[in-house]
């Protein structure tokens, strides 16, 4: 069913729930979770593929004690454009877009209280690299912001696939080389592949700023009986597996500002009114200037449940 998604003019009658933004974190809850043993190496392998590898004896408590016995490490994978989206993990940071090659969280934790790592000790994550790697890859690391994942570069050594790095000569395996034990943050470009070296738990990115020469911004003029506070505008751009949002400007319609000039764009809506929830996809390519109204997106009427899976199209 197509329904408007958004308003100018603030309704005398707020919405009384709030499952609007409950939704939003409820999708940030979900994760995998694992017991291991603290004492040895572990290696911990996602459902998507992605291979951490946590030292033995390299988790402290947050007062620096250290740990032994079993603890739990939680692991969320987020890859794909649509799991950004109902994430609110925006590939976004200090206002520039990034093009990811993919957004994880990592914890650890002993009987429910966070743990973190020994000083100088890092952890390894394995992320695949379908289109392959460059040496502009970079990390990331995100906060929460009112529910928005804001990420922030750190200094990062970049070591490239060519360099031979050599191996533990009585385990034979990468992590534990001298080489690497004495980088700090760190990217690994291998085949296909990018191997980072973490120093501390919670959300990580590898990401790179793109190069644009034409900045455009885009207005979708909101006009209608929906308020904004209950609308979310995203954009995506399969291209460079990037998403952004929209924010809402002084005159309560969605702005952005960020985005590159003939960029071919998927815009995701999700707006929630009396209960139910509607969302909507639709393309557009940017043309700076050029405004986008929202009243004229073709809503659908959709269970809580279908959300991911509908707006999953946009990966393509």
């Amino acid at each position: 069913m197509g329904i408007n998604g958004c308003t100018k003019r603030p309704e005398n009658i707020e919405p009384s729930d709030n499952s609007f933004s409950n939704y939003f974190s409820t999708q940030r809850n979900k994760s995998q979770k694992f017991t291991i043993n603290s004492n040895q190496n572990n290696v911990i392998y996602g459902k998507k593929g992605t291979k951490v590898q946590i030292g033995g004896g390299t988790l402290r408590t947050l007062s620096g004690q250290p740990v032994t016995g079993n603890v739990t490490v939680e692991l969320k994978e987020i890859t794909e454009l649509s799991e950004m989206i109902v994430n609110n993990a925006p590939t976004i940071s200090n206002g520039q877009l990034l093009t990811s090659g993919g957004e994880f969280y990592i914890s650890a934790s002993q009987n429910g209280a966070p743990l973190a790592l020994a000083d100088n000790a890092g952890f390894f994550i394995s992320v695949a690299a379908p289109r392959g790697t460059t040496d502009s890859m970079k990390v990331f690391t995100g906060r929460d912001s009112s529910g928005t994942v804001v990420w922030a570069p750190v200094q990062t050594d970049t070591v490239n696939s060519k360099i031979i790095i050599p191996a533990d000569s009585t385990q034979n395996r990468w992590d534990t080389s001298a080489y690497y034990q004495n980088l700090d943050w760190a990217i690994i470009n291998k085949v296909n592949q990018y191997v980072v070296r973490c120093t501390q738990f919670g959300w990580i990115n590898c990401d790179y700023f793109g190069s644009y020469p034409d900045i455009c911004s885009l207005t979708t003029s909101c006009d209608t009986i929906f308020k904004t506070t209950y609308t979310k505008v995203f954009f995506a751009i399969p291209a460079t597996n990037s998403v952004g949002n929209f924010y809402i400007n002084s005159n309560l319609d969605f702005f952005c500002g960020t985005l590159p000039n003939n960029a071919r764009l998927k815009i995701a809506a999700i707006n929630y009114q009396d209960g139910k929830y509607y969302v909507s996809i639709t393309n557009h390519i940017v043309t700076c200037g050029s405004n986008l109204n929202i009243a004229d997106l073709d809503f659908i009427e959709i269970q809580e449940s279908q959300i991911e899976s509908y707006l999953s199209q946009i990966n393509i």
